[in-house]
């Protein structure tokens, strides 16, 4: 490695550089574990709603989550996607959201998410659409309580 390229990975200041980004992760962790509770719920609530991949009927769950979107005073635009499209993926629907907010001074920062899933498939022990989760692990992220309510652990 050249030294004009270390200087690309080596800002010459130790790992103080890191340190904003350390009270970034920080307080994200600290907001997380806040509002664990209140994340599972919204989650279990979209999980109510069927988006199987294949049929591909998508817009159900778009308009349900722009709704919990709202209730939290979210402004969402809905954007159908066009049919001619829909169908030439083979489904039957799909709407896509923009959410836009300001939390503030900083970087803008984009979040893409999808809302169609596998089928659930057979031996499930309970609904796998009724939003009931199980009890999150210690330590759960969104990402984990939304495994949970989910519950792939409930299949026999």
């Amino acid at each position: 490695m050249t030294s004009s390229s270390a200087g690309a990975f080596d800002s010459g200041r130790g790992p103080q550089h890191l340190a904003p980004v350390m009270d970034i992760a920080k307080h994200i962790d600290a907001f997380v574990t806040q509002n664990l509770a209140r994340e599972t719920a919204f989650l279990a609530e979209l999980v109510k709603v069927a988006s199987d991949n294949p049929p591909g009927d998508c817009a159900p769950h778009a308009a349900r989550t722009k709704q919990l979107l709202e209730e939290l005073g979210f402004s969402v635009e809905p954007h159908s996607v066009p049919r001619a499209v829909v169908e030439a993926a083979g489904m039957k629907s799909a709407t896509n959201l923009i959410v836009r907010h300001r939390f503030g001074e900083g970087p803008v920062v984009a979040l893409n998410a999808h809302g169609d899933v596998v089928p659930p498939g057979l031996g499930w022990t309970r609904d796998p659409y009724g939003g009931r989760c199980g009890t999150p692990p210690r330590k759960a992220r969104s990402w984990a309580a939304r495994s949970s309510c989910s519950s792939p652990m409930t299949r026999r």
